[in-house]
């Protein structure tokens, strides 16, 4: 087969999760596919950070359009006409558009959409005008015209069809994997402790500061937790990049008597972020709104207990390996920080669920179940 994944709209250190996914996977049937080949559909601006993983796998880059206004939510959108015709040249068997919407958008053959989640559906308060606009356009049309969609989660299904009435044996669910350098425990810890003037035990929660991701309550709850003498050494490390909710969170900061232990270190290294994970004394993860939740998979495989949300997809992702919370309530966030901090046999069965459960987001088997997807819309 002849397959082509769609990158025209990566960005890279813009899009999170997203971009993990997209990367992880293409890598990942690289080791799993050495017979079909794969043309990775670049534009100019992210070619020189997309490297073919395989000898199977070829670049083919369409240059980018003039940047106007809707740009950043619209890639290339004053040239799609010519990009579809420089698409269908390839003569592809099967295309995979993997950031929710297809671009350019429209009705292709032998399609597959991955669709990560419906935020702008459920929460449409937490985007601006013209980015609803965008989402609810794209997002309803591209749904329609695949031939197969992929979600990341059975949550992400429920409202998929919920929402658009899409016969539940279009969508298939595959989790996304994680990297196996969380499994290796980095020894750089006391190094980057040190050099970053970090607490020795800190709750950690990376996340780009975007308003749904509720960095608020978790610093009220973090502020509630230093008031007791036994947590006066405890720190909270924030990192991920700065998002439409970052001068809210500058201003609790400064607001908090405990401002001296928040620590916020903006994107990070790859490789300072896994060291990092490695060394928190717990995951926190207070989000109002998933498709997936990688951080919590990652927690897992670090070997560090979590704590999170009981609200989208988190209850699915974590399992048992997790206390979950209300993440409006600041006193259950609280209490579930308390008992994983106090209670060792806890902890101890947490980390054990928690490796066990990570093998379900096996890259391995991700990419086997996506390389069936583009068989079974080829076959079509």
């Amino acid at each position: 087969m002849q397959i082509g994944i769609n990158l025209l709209q990566l960005r890279p250190d813009e899009i999170g999760g997203t971009e993990t996914y997209v990367r992880g996977l293409i890598e990942a049937i690289s080791k799993v596919d050495k017979k079909n080949e794969y043309t990775l559909i670049c534009n100019d601006s992210n070619v020189k950070t997309v490297v073919p993983p395989g000898e199977n796998f070829s670049l083919f880059v369409i240059p980018e359009a003039p940047k106007k206004p809707l740009q950043r939510e619209i890639p290339l959108v004053n040239n799609s006409g010519s990009i579809r015709k420089k698409i269908e040249n390839l003569s592809l068997d099967c295309i995979h558009f993997p950031f929710s919407y297809m671009f350019p958008l429209n009705k292709w053959e032998n399609s597959v959409l991955t669709v990560h989640d419906l935020q702008h559906v459920y929460m449409p308060h937490f985007f601006s005008i013209p980015s609803l606009f965008v989402r609810n356009k794209n997002y309803t049309a591209s749904i329609k015209y695949a031939d197969l969609v992929i979600s990341d989660s059975e949550f992400t299904k429920k409202t998929i069809i919920e929402k658009y009435g899409i016969k539940p044996e279009k969508i298939k669910v595959i989790y996304i994997g994680y990297d196996p350098r969380f499994r290796n425990k980095d020894r750089k810890m006391k190094e980057i402790k040190k050099r970053l003037k970090l607490p020795e035990k800190y709750i950690f929660y990376p996340a780009a500061s975007w308003p749904h991701k509720n960095h608020l309550k978790l610093i009220d709850a973090f502020s509630m937790i230093k008031k007791d003498e036994r947590y006066q050494d405890w720190g909270l490390v924030l990192t991920g990049a700065k998002k439409e909710g970052q001068a809210a969170i500058d201003r609790k900061i400064s607001e908090s008597e405990m401002s001296k232990s928040i620590f916020q270190l903006g994107r990070v290294p790859f490789d300072q972020l896994i060291t990092m994970m490695q060394g928190a004394e717990m995951l926190v993860y207070p989000s109002l709104f998933e498709g997936f939740g990688m951080p919590v998979v990652e927690a897992m495989a670090s070997g560090v207990p979590v704590a999170c949300s009981n609200v989208t997809s988190l209850p699915e992702i974590a399992g048992n390996a997790a206390l979950l919370f209300d993440p409006n309530n600041v006193e259950e966030i609280v209490d579930s920080i308390k008992k994983i901090a106090e209670d060792t046999k806890l902890r101890r069965r947490l980390v054990k669920s928690g490796n066990n459960r990570i093998k379900l987001f096996s890259w391995n088997k991700i990419a086997l179940q996506t390389l069936k997807c583009y068989e079974r819309v080829a076959k079509k």
